[in-house]
């Protein structure tokens, strides 16, 4: 393939790049999966058009990694669509493949040496239904870039004109210009690089470390989120400040520290209207004081979010260099917050395309948890993203039952975390709905109530989305009543 010269990554790209030849780590890239399931009939010769397409308009698409250094192809091997025919397969034969390639999908190293930056996957099934696997390394783009590329994947595929990308720019230029720029920003950070903590002291498992994460997470309506912001106005601050408070007061809770770091991604789009593809992100790194009463903790983390916003040009990544360059340490902030409702996760170019959301996941080195918040075109999403099998697993529940709850009860919901009498009116609900029937035993298995395999394909869509939990088909076939799957669902949501 043709290329254009080599250039230096970006301090967050070198991070991960460093770690894919770290042998002591267990994760090895910074990776994101999104899955999406299309009831309607699709057309793929006009996905796989706009796919291509895709990789036309986003130069950082083409890019291959080697050697530390970065170069934009003038095209690229990988702009298909890997397409999984399994709609002549029994239901249970296709769907027990689904679940292969997920696992395979959601968390493999994408060969980014040879231009492998990012694939879409459409899986084909019997019930005529399409899942489509996103998966991307954020090596090539931040998470923001991410979703924007979903927006402009859908909008090539309704034929909606994109705004064009100026001729003159190039992630290369931008790399240089955001680099002259540090300097007059370091001052700031260098002055608090001398009395910083490290992460908080977390109760941990016994367990060996794995490269596995998983996504716990709980939606809200457009009513709650409209209570928080009241909330947070009653505060004197915005939901995102409100938000990162909460989650910072239930880490602190089980923080043996009580001053600890805190992560928060930030992104910097160089364009208002026009949308470009890369790496624009950076860290505040701010410092938690858990002893200071709300109000008080509430300025202080609005106060540093704000001035770290202020001078964010400057590499939150050299700044925590500069701290254990500083203490002859390994201090780091596995604790990670990000905000992103612009823009939303999914709208309805992006479901009249891909369908709805059914999971997604992301995993970054040296990252415990991974908060983040999402919008959806009628839900807004706290997902609880953590390291598997690393935390203890009563920190893991409780500390986000604590969070749920707190949310729940601002948003004026009053509710706690599912117990399993919820769950199982829940799947009774779903039970009743796919069997078309007003009443039934619970006790009785699913088949015997009259369900078939193409409904067991439903029920495990159902749980995923209302539960964020995936069942295989053997556990619904093994435990197919309602009062024993409901038993299921807890123990995998705890």
């Amino acid at each position: 393939m043709l290329t254009y010269e080599e250039f230096e990554l970006t301090d967050m790209q070198n991070s991960y790049y460093l770690s894919r030849y770290d042998k002591n780590a267990p994760v090895k890239c910074c990776h994101s999966y999104f899955e999406f399931v299309q009831e309607k009939e699709i057309n793929i010769e006009k996905l796989s058009q706009a796919w291509a397409r895709l990789f036309d308009r986003h130069e950082m698409l083409r890019i291959s990694i080697a050697n530390g250094k970065q170069k934009i192809c003038y095209e690229s091997k990988y702009d298909k669509i890997t397409i999984f025919d399994m709609s002549n397969k029994q239901i249970t034969d296709a769907y027990n493949e689904l679940e292969q390639i997920r696992a395979y999908t959601e968390g493999r190293l994408l060969n980014i040496e040879k231009g492998q930056v990012v694939a879409l996957s459409a899986c084909l099934m019997p019930d005529k239904q399409t899942f489509f696997l996103f998966d991307i390394d954020m090596i090539c783009c931040d998470i923001q870039s991410a979703l924007y590329l979903l927006h402009d994947f859908a909008a090539i595929n309704l034929d909606e004109k994109l705004p064009a990308i100026p001729n003159d720019w190039s992630f290369r230029d931008w790399i240089k210009n955001i680099n002259s720029n540090k300097i007059s920003h370091s001052e700031y950070w260098h002055k608090k690089s001398s009395c910083m903590p490290g992460g908080p002291r977390l109760p941990h498992s016994n367990k060996i470390r794995t490269s596995k994460f998983e996504n716990w997470n709980f939606s809200i309506d457009y009513r709650q989120w409209e209570n928080l912001i009241l909330a947070g106005e009653k505060r004197d601050c915005n939901i995102n400040i409100l938000i990162l408070t909460i989650y910072i007061k239930v880490i602190a809770k089980w923080s043996e520290e009580k001053e600890f770091l805190v992560n928060i991604p930030v992104f910097t789009q160089p364009f208002e209207e026009t949308h470009v593809i890369g790496d624009f992100s950076n860290m505040i790194i701010i410092k938690v004081n858990s002893s200071l009463a709300e109000k008080e903790m509430i300025d202080d983390v609005k106060t540093q979010y704000y001035d770290g916003l202020e001078h964010q040009p400057y590499s939150g990544i050299d700044f925590l260099r500069k701290i254990n360059a500083n203490t002859k340490s390994s201090i780091s902030a596995p604790i990670v917050y990000s905000f992103h409702i612009v823009p939303a996760l999914v709208d309805e170019k992006i479901r009249k395309t891909l369908g709805n959301l059914s999971y997604f996941i992301n995993q970054t080195p040296k990252v415990w948890i991974d908060f983040q918040v999402y919008s959806t075109i009628d839900s807004y999403i706290f997902a609880w993203i953590h390291q598997k099998d690393f935390l203890d697993k009563s920190f893991l529940t409780d500390s986000f039952n604590q969070f749920r709850g707190e949310i729940l009860a601002m948003s004026k919901l009053g509710g706690s975390f599912m117990n399993n009498t919820t769950v199982s009116n829940i799947i009774q609900e779903i039970y009743m709905r796919l069997l078309k029937v007003d009443t039934l035993d619970t006790k009785q298995s699913f088949l015997q109530l009259g369900g078939q395999s193409i409904m067991a394909a439903k029920l495990q869509m159902e749980c995923a989305k209302v539960f964020s939990v995936r069942l295989t088909f053997k556990e619904i076939y093994d435990n197919s009543s309602v009062d024993k799957l409901a038993d299921i669902v807890i123990s995998k949501m705890n």
